[in-house]
């Protein structure tokens, strides 16, 4: 099982690439076939394979010899890890909540590690990868609903869906009138929307609080070790990504005994 779940993470992480270099440039996903940035020569279908290539090429373009960034079978390497650790928790933990499916937490886990990339080199969530992602979602919510005959899960997806778009955004509005300036972009406020059509409702609440104190705490780390400025923008995005997969992986009850634990004194 790791070695499937580890081959289809590099074809899926190979894929990613194509999708947080394109999609912030508004350029097709499936039109023109991968090419060389620099030299825009076709890339070949030998030099496509994902990591080894890269390692065969030295890290160059076969045409212009131009640098290919690391960070292409970093991605690669990462969503592999990522799906390797989807299938182990779910072997490990039957009440994942992600509707307890291998394929539904591949997608979700997929979605919010590019949406988080796309976010730190771009400082932007684009709108297309969030309705997609919501649209997954739906169909996630449907076929569970049905095959569990429980209607109540897809109602509260979507519930979860506007209340957690609705939630950032009064927020932001508050703080606006506050300090006449926008803390958070709007591309964070649909995220969590994107969060709640997948996750639900309570968990929805456990990943805003946790990504609130992660964002808040790497923050102040930064600025105290004059890395960040207080008039830097930071990318949100991760600190939602990262709580949404814990939250995924070990559910809310379990995020709220953490806190619970840090709180509360024995």
């Amino acid at each position: 099982m790791i070695v499937i779940l580890f081959i289809f993470g590099l074809a899926f992480g190979s894929f990613s690439n194509v999708i947080i270099y394109r999609v912030p440039k508004n350029i097709s996903i499936i039109k023109p076939n991968s090419y060389c940035t620099n030299c825009n020569s076709e890339i070949k279908w030998i030099h496509k394979i994902p990591i080894i290539s890269w390692i065969f090429l030295k890290g160059k373009c076969s045409y212009c010899q131009s640098k290919i960034s690391y960070l292409y079978p970093l991605n690669e390497f990462f969503v592999s890890l990522i799906f390797i650790i989807n299938g182990l928790s779910l072997g490990l933990n039957e009440n994942i909540n992600i509707g307890n499916n291998l394929i539904s937490l591949c997608i979700f886990s997929l979605l919010i590690y590019i949406i988080a990339i796309i976010d730190i080199q771009n400082l932007i969530i684009p709108n297309r990868v969030i309705v997609i992602g919501s649209s997954f979602a739906f169909l996630n919510g449907i076929t569970i609903s049905i095959l569990k005959n429980d209607y109540y899960y897809l109602l509260n997806r979507l519930f979860s869906g506007i209340l957690g778009f609705l939630s950032l955004e009064i927020i932001i509005f508050i703080l606006f009138l506050i300090t006449n300036k926008y803390a958070f972009g709007s591309g964070d406020s649909k995220f969590y929307g994107l969060i709640g059509f997948w996750l639900g409702f309570n968990n929805l609440v456990a990943v805003f609080v946790l990504s609130i104190y992660l964002g808040g705490i790497i923050s102040l780390v930064g600025i105290l070790l004059n890395k960040l400025n207080r008039k830097d923008k930071i990318p949100f995005a991760p600190f939602i990504s990262l709580s949404a997969y814990f939250v995924a992986l070990f559910g809310s009850e379990n995020i709220w005994n953490i806190f619970s634990r840090l709180y509360i004194s024995p």
